[in-house]
């Protein structure tokens, strides 16, 4: 029998003329919609294999009024458009919509982004954000998530894990502090992490946080973990005597909270440092050199994110911070990259960018040194390097 179908009709084909227009954007994560949406028009075979492409990242920010409502609406009517969503990145969705949304089957979801605030609200409508985000973290095929939550009660942040999905590998999220009573020994047998990453209030909450017993993770089997926020020798000690197969540690704070290797946990196998560290423009690297000498060859990422952007322009601090940079290898012979993000509205960037050249065009630096440009400061849940 002869093939009614065409070439660009064999899903094999299309699939990979798809993917390779995937790749081919500028930004693969963010693939321009209008693209896949002209394509789904060539014809009928055209519409499912294009709309997998179409839905498989979904970004909401909280800016976008209505937006979460009208994919609520298209996921309600068209059931079989959620089984396109891999990547799923919402920013303050309102408790009833959270419900909503946790509400319908995402088989194929396998990254989680949620960033939640919900101390303002009614406790009625927080129990119901609890219980959608909740459902979210229960879809079958999840393997990161990403959890920046906050609610009224602490015990609300920790009852959202409870039946989370077993597929769950790479966890990063806030400590929103558990009650002092609530302590035990970890949960052993629990869900094996291959890495953490916490967002702490303080040392104490941090170690509570990782040691309530009902937080059904197992961090036993840990190689990489990262910690934004102050550290104390307490929590320091905590961590190194149950991460033990922790290779990389990544530090994100503020350069006061900085005290050398005190911020540095024992972790029996690390081999790995990334540091980022909130910056003011005109300090002096010195401080890094209470680094001890082991922990300064392990050394591998710096992040600096600048507070003092004004100061940026002027070009003899863009040369004297270069200048700077320059003696990083002295001390930090194995650090490859060194990351700068510099909070400059964008009308200013350009010239910015320039002057930064032109300190470079005489500086040999021994390091890969990117700078990323901002409207305002780094979150503290994410890290620059």
């Amino acid at each position: 029998m002869i093939s009614s179908e065409t070439p660009l009709d064999i899903a094999e084909l299309l699939h990979h003329i798809l993917t390779f227009v995937h790749a081919d954007s500028p930004d693969p994560s963010n693939p321009s919609c209008q693209d896949f949406c002209a394509y789904a028009l060539v014809s009928r075979s055209w519409v499912y294999p294009s709309q997998t492409f179409l839905y498989s990242t979904i970004r909401v920010d909280h800016t976008c009024k209505g937006v979460l409502r009208l994919l609520l609406r298209t996921l309600e009517r068209s059931p079989h458009l959620a089984g396109c969503l891999r990547e799923l990145h919402i920013m303050q969705p309102e408790p009833e919509l959270a419900k909503r949304l946790g509400d319908i089957p995402l088989p194929r979801l396998i990254s989680l982004d949620v960033f939640a605030f919900y101390k303002r609200h009614d406790p009625a409508e927080v129990a119901a954000g609890v219980i959608g985000i909740q459902n979210l973290l229960r879809n079958p095929s999840l393997l990161s998530v990403n959890m920046f939550y906050q609610c009224l009660k602490a015990e609300d942040s920790l009852r959202i894990w409870v039946g989370c999905s077993e597929t769950i590998r790479d966890l990063s999220g806030i400590c929103a502090g558990a009650p002092p009573s609530l302590v035990g020994a970890g949960r052993a047998g629990g869900i094996k992490l291959d890495s953490l990453a916490v967002s702490n209030e303080t040392p104490q909450y941090t170690q509570l946080w990782l040691e309530h017993p009902r937080l059904p993770f197992d961090f036993s089997a840990l190689k990489a973990f990262q910690l934004d926020g102050p550290i104390d020798t307490c929590l320091s000690d905590m961590l190194g005597a149950t991460m033990r197969t922790v290779e990389i540690f990544s530090m994100n704070y503020a350069m006061n909270d900085f005290q050398g290797d005190g911020n540095i946990p024992d972790f029996a196998q690390m081999n790995q440092i990334d540091l980022t560290i909130r910056f003011p423009f005109n300090a002096d690297f010195r401080f890094l050199r209470t680094i001890r000498p082991n922990n300064r060859a392990r050394l591998r990422a710096i992040g600096l994110d600048l507070v003092d952007s004004q100061s940026v322009a002027a070009s003899t601090q863009a040369h004297a911070l270069v200048t700077q940079l320059s003696t990083i290898p002295n001390d930090f012979p194995n650090v490859r990259i060194v990351a700068i993000y510099i909070p400059l509205p964008h009308h200013r960037r350009e010239s910015v960018e320039v002057e930064w050249k032109k300190c470079l065009e005489s500086v040999d630096l021994k390091f890969t040194l990117r700078w990323i440009f901002g409207e305002r400061q780094v979150p503290w849940h994410t890290k620059i390097v």
